[in-house]
This record gives structure tokens, sequence and C-alpha cells, in this order.
């Protein structure tokens, strides 16, 4: 996903928690991650950790934050409560057909 981000913005920082050989090693849900503000945060982050993905990324981003999740990460009252209640979605893009991973 980087490598054509790149493509369209001019800096780009790449993170994971493991080493997968593209971008450096951090947490960025960690408790002691003090992550810099960015102009987007742009991510796939695991479904188990999406909430605290979404939370920590519209902390961290200065004009937006996307999201490829599930679409069951649009339901439930807490996170509404906690996300969209505060940050609506302005552009949900639903996929019709099943995005190889």
């Amino acid at each position: 996903m980087s490598k054509v981000l790149e493509e369209y913005f001019s800096k780009v920082h790449s993170t994971d928690v493991h080493d997968y050989g593209y971008g450096k090693v951090y947490d960025f849900i960690a408790p002691c991650a003090a992550g810099a503000r960015v102009a987007w945060i742009i991510t796939n982050p695991p479904f188990k950790y999406a909430d605290q993905f979404m939370a920590e990324a519209l902390r961290h981003a200065r004009r937006g934050v996307a999201m490829l999740v599930r679409t069951s990460a649009l339901e439930g009252i807490k996170r509404y409560e906690k996300i969209y209640k505060i940050h609506p979605p302005s552009t949900v893009a639903q996929f019709v057909e099943r995005v190889p991973m």
C-alpha cells in the first residue's frame, strides 16, 4: 500500500508492528507511542484493533484518516459514541467484490 501512496504523496512514512522488510518497526497503538502530527493516516489495521487504530489516527492526523476495514467497523453503539459521533465518516467506499490481501 505504501508504494502506491508514494506515487501520490511527496512523503510517506511506512510502519508495522513487525519487520516485514519495508518501513520502520513501530507499534502504532502502544501506550508509549507518541506519533507526530501528519497530514493523513492511511492504514489497514488488524481488525480486532480497528477501534484503537481509528482513535489514535484521529489524534495524529491533521487532514484526514482513511481506514481499510470490514463494513462491520461502522456498527456498534460503543464505537459510535467513542468515534463516529465526534468524527463521522465523510466517505464510505464499499467494495463489491472480495479484495485479495
